[in-house]
């Protein structure tokens, strides 16, 4: 193959084989892009703190997951994954995020400049949203 681009070969086995069997494979092939930039947020919500934290950052980060394949990163061919997250970041996340109370802006960022192999290394900023008070707003008569 000749390409004025440099090119992510990707072979990927139609099953599980035994050794000295031949392998059926699909090879499929696609161009390595610059995607994102160290620092670069990804996706970025709103969702409420407390005892839902771990269901609603698992649906967040299949949100991440969803906006980087749409930018160009090509997914894990095994786990469909595109990106990664310490482990205990994730949880650190987690818990914080079920000690608060109120609505909570959560973003995912990108951890060092990313090209469409990948993976996404991901970190997540965390931050509270003030509370407004309307009733303290008021003017008084």
């Amino acid at each position: 193959i000749v390409a004025k681009t440099p090119m992510v070969v990707q072979v990927v086995a139609a099953g599980n084989i035994i050794a000295g069997e031949p392998a059926v494979a699909v090879i499929q092939v696609y161009p390595q892009q610059f995607i994102y930039k160290n620092g670069e947020v990804i996706h970025s919500a709103i969702m409420d703190g407390g005892p839902n934290a771990q269901s609603a950052m698992l649906q967040f980060l299949k949100q991440v997951n969803e906006k980087a394949r749409e930018k160009g990163i090509i997914p894990d061919s095994l786990s469909g994954d595109i990106g990664t997250i310490p482990g205990d970041d994730l949880f650190t996340a987690i818990r914080r995020i079920a000690t608060m109370h109120g609505k909570v802006h959560v973003e995912a960022y990108v951890d060092g400049d990313t090209y469409s192999s990948g993976p996404v290394h991901l970190k997540l900023r965390i931050t509270q949203m003030p509370v407004f008070n309307d009733k303290a707003k008021m003017p008084a008569y």
